[in-house]
């Protein structure tokens, strides 16, 4: 046996290898839900944002404001936009779809429901404060019934954000 000759055996290595490879792991899977959470943050302020500025436009000029919200296509609009007008029961064909990427839209109705018919969920901010619309659930892509509900106050036109353990439960 020679003397003075150091080294790491094989083992020790393959040891460190797995235990950096395990660390990558957890680190990576913590990442990945960091994400969908943050993906799912962010259409949810984008969506309330919108719709406060309905409601402010609304009151400060008089004139009715909507946003739309199309669970299909996981978009809103808005009418704040000059472009975007919502009549009839529709909006025009030239009306400025927004896409929100890695979540799902769902209608309060729906719950996370196959089969659903209504495919647009309205909210309409009035001159005097009210609103009319009802409530909007945001999931990340692949999340197992979870996300975050937008609720809409038809007295004053207030949103609030609440979390959502269970889809199947929310407002």
């Amino acid at each position: 046996m020679r003397k003075g000759v150091g080294g790491f055996s094989l083992i020790e290595l393959m040891a460190v290898v797995a235990i950096i490879s395990i660390l990558v792991g957890i680190v990576m899977g913590g990442q990945s839900q960091l994400l969908s959470k943050n993906k799912v943050d962010g259409a949810v302020e984008r969506i309330k944002s919108t719709m406060v500025a309905a409601r402010l436009n609304a009151l400060s000029t008089g004139v009715t404001q909507y946003v739309g919200i199309d669970v299909d296509a996981e978009a809103y609009v808005s009418s704040l936009d000059g472009i975007s007008t919502y009549s009839g029961g529709a909006w025009n064909a030239g009306a400025a779809w927004t896409k929100l990427e890695g979540v799902n839209l769902l209608n309060s109705n729906a719950k996370g429901q196959a089969g659903v018919a209504q495919q647009y969920e309205l909210f309409s901010f009035s001159s005097r404060g009210t609103a009319a619309g009802g409530s909007i659930l945001v999931q990340a892509v692949g999340a197992a019934k979870t996300g975050k509900v937008i609720i809409v106050n038809g007295i004053t036109g207030r949103s609030r954000t609440e979390e959502c353990a269970d889809l199947g439960t929310c407002q």
